[in-house]
């Protein structure tokens, strides 16, 4: 409760509703640079709930608090690559991470988008990679 008494306005109503991106849908000038501002375009925010879930995507979830990139474990072999720089979803380190600087669209993109969401913030944000479990025997496993 402290906590929550101690958040101003706008981060309270974000830890309370948090926003989600549906980063594999990125597409036009999202997460570029505005060409009149040179802000950083973001993408619109998706209702959080299950049925607006794919089960191939990758989400970027914002508490105010944390960002949460939730990886899906069907999400495209090029997604991962691009993002991660590694082969499969196997390979992906989940827990608080830092993304790697790749030379491709994708990658700049999403790290545009954090960084973007971070500057808005007071203090730092840490990036925290959940990663989707098949079943309760594999969450007990992710977790521990």
């Amino acid at each position: 409760m402290a906590f929550v008494r101690t958040l101003p306005l706008t981060l309270s109503v974000i830890n309370y509703l948090p926003r989600v991106y549906a980063l594999h849908l990125l597409g036009g000038n999202i997460g570029l640079p505005n060409p009149d501002t040179s802000v950083i375009i973001l993408p619109q925010p998706i209702r959080l709930a299950s049925e607006m879930l794919e089960r191939h995507g990758l989400y970027l979830g914002d508490d105010g608090t944390t960002l949460y990139l939730y990886l899906t474990r069907i999400a495209p072999g090029e997604l991962v690559r691009d993002l991660f720089g590694v082969n499969s979803y196997d390979e992906v380190r989940y827990g608080k991470i830092s993304l790697p600087v790749l030379e491709n669209s994708f990658s700049q993109r999403v790290t545009s988008i954090v960084g973007k969401l971070r500057e808005s913030r007071p203090g730092f944000l840490p990036l925290v990679l959940v990663k989707e479990v098949c079943c309760s025997f594999c969450l007990a496993h992710f977790i521990n």
